[in-house]
């Protein structure tokens, strides 16, 4: 008979990456622009601010001038913008998203990919529009994130991914969710860093040319997804009679709380959506407010800023692709591994508040290097307590809660942070900093 150390070894990151290797390549595109899209629309976002209230604010330079990164009446607008575009995408994404992932549990686990993918593509037409003709007001950018959010937002694309990696391995152990998930949020972390190391390509090509860029890797990534085999086809009638009757009696997936409630699981559950909310919104409130936050400090770019968070991605992503499912399998538990990974994310944000310099500021890469083993621990330890069948249902309850998380960092950071900027700008990475003590304590 097999133990579970042996299950688990005989399936190693290498085995699961290649069983799942046709997810991973338009996950790892994806994962490509979307770490570099949100400090490129920052940016974006920033300069088209200026031209559009340049004159009203009394700048009297060119808005592609170094000297307007310390303009704080521009850092209040820019900062606005995003706090709309925030609520835009978070509060409408929240609905749709929870849709989709009711429908991947139903009906299938490819169609629920396709549909955000299918949104993502018109809005990269939109950016290209919008970047093109900079003389269109700054707020339709906000337009361009509310049409992606009706088809689900990026909250879907995770997700669903996730879903679709996890119901692949259904016939394999139990464990290797723990080393699939680790091997996806490995996947995920490559493209990041790869994405912010491409930041400096800014430079080079313009806002036309990288959102170009973006909607021809959509598209690419929409194909790939089209290809895929449908792992939950139902082959009788009868069968998908049921599934549409359980769609429609239950298409907000509640039946998950109260299967959880009836196997006495759902305080464990709560608990882990709580630690896994907190941290990312200290994740993602700290990616709201860091460019602009060192923009103002020490008047950083876009491609500065590149360059510390692609190593900084780098070292995260290498750790979860290869410490975690080491340590994984030498019997250290999910849960120990998600509180070296909170413990981590807590001293980054720490450090961004204390840093002095540019070159103090990159030993942030020494301090989140294990942050991605929150994320891949507590997605573990639910995927392993949640029936198969639910598992849409759950990985969209994450997103659910990372987009409410993100909605409430934006309009919180967004609005302290322009606020702090004459007396301590380093507030809002103090407060997070605190804040990650909320998960600290329910993983100990």
């Amino acid at each position: 008979m097999r133990t579970g150390t042996t299950d688990t070894t005989a399936y190693s990151a290498k085995f699961l990456f290649l069983k799942t290797v046709r997810i991973n390549v338009p996950l790892c595109l994806y994962s490509i622009t979307s770490f570099m899209y949100h400090p490129i629309f920052q940016s974006l976002v920033y300069q088209k601010a200026c031209l559009q209230y340049g004159d009203r604010i009394g700048i009297g330079v060119n808005c592609s001038h170094p000297e307007i990164s310390s303009n704080s009446e521009l850092q209040a607008i820019a900062n606005w913008i995003l706090l709309l575009s925030g609520v835009a995408i978070c509060s409408l994404g929240l609905f749709t998203s929870a849709l989709i992932g009711r429908f991947s549990d139903t009906k299938s686990r490819k169609a629920a990919l396709l549909i955000p993918f299918s949104g993502l593509i018109l809005e990269g037409a939109s950016l290209v529009a919008q970047s093109y003709y900079m003389e269109l007001s700054v707020y339709w950018l906000v337009g361009s994130e509310a049409l992606f959010a009706a088809f689900g937002g990026y909250m879907s694309i995770f997700s669903s991914f996730f879903a679709y990696a996890t119901d692949s391995m259904h016939n394999y152990p139990p464990k290797c969710r723990s080393l699939v998930i680790a091997v996806l949020e490995g996947v995920i972390g490559f493209g990041g860093t790869v994405g912010y190391l491409c930041l400096v390509l800014l430079k080079f090509w313009g806002f036309v040319g990288l959102f170009t860029a973006f909607l021809i890797i959509y598209i690419i990534c929409f194909l790939a997804v089209f290809f895929l085999p449908s792992i939950n086809s139902r082959s009788t009638a009868e069968s998908r009679s049921t599934t549409e009757i359980e769609y429609k009696r239950d298409m907000f997936g509640f039946d998950l709380v109260k299967l959880l409630w009836q196997q006495k699981r759902i305080g464990t559950f709560i608990a882990l959506i709580v630690a896994f909310a907190v941290s990312f919104f200290t994740f993602i409130g700290s990616t709201h407010i860091s460019l602009y936050y060192l923009k103002f400090r020490f008047g950083w770019d876009a491609a500065l800023y590149g360059f510390l968070k692609g190593p900084t991605q780098g070292f995260a992503t290498l750790n979860v692709l290869f410490i975690y499912p080491l340590l994984r399998t030498h019997n250290f538990t999910d849960r120990t591994l998600s509180l070296i990974g909170v413990i981590s994310r807590a001293l980054g944000r720490l450090w961004l508040a204390v840093t002095w310099s540019t070159s103090s500021t990159f030993l942030l890469m020494f301090f989140d290097s294990f942050a991605r083993f929150g994320a891949s621990g507590m997605r573990a330890i639910s995927a392993n307590i949640v029936p198969l069948k639910n598992h849409g249902s759950m990985f969209t309850l994450f997103a659910v809660t990372e987009a409410f998380s993100n909605l409430i960092a934006a309009v919180i950071f967004h609005t302290l942070f322009p606020l702090s900027l004459d007396f301590l700008p380093q507030l809002s990475f103090y407060i997070l900093a605190v804040i990650m003590l909320i998960p600290i304590v329910i993983l100990w």
